[in-house]
């Protein structure tokens, strides 16, 4: 977004001044939203993380059961 300097914005400096304070508190609004927007994706993340986590730690779990229960029935059989 780009902003235009009007004639009267050039030729008055107290106009200047106000939309340039105008310019900024947009731009602070912008980066703002920015930033809750950034916020949510981490914390959004963050859970994803967690859940893959418990998932992996679920699926190795599963597997050294099953690599233990086929180690003591090859022991049994002997």
């Amino acid at each position: 977004m780009q902003s235009t300097v009007t004639k009267l914005e050039h030729e008055n400096l107290e106009v200047h001044v106000d939309m340039c304070q105008l310019r900024y508190q947009q731009l602070e609004s912008r980066l703002s939203n920015v930033e809750d927007k950034l916020e949510l994706l981490s914390e959004k993340i963050d859970k994803m993380s967690k859940s893959h986590m418990a998932a992996t730690l679920a699926a190795t779990a599963t597997i050294i059961g099953a690599c233990l229960s086929t180690v003591i029935v090859v022991l049994l059989k002997f």
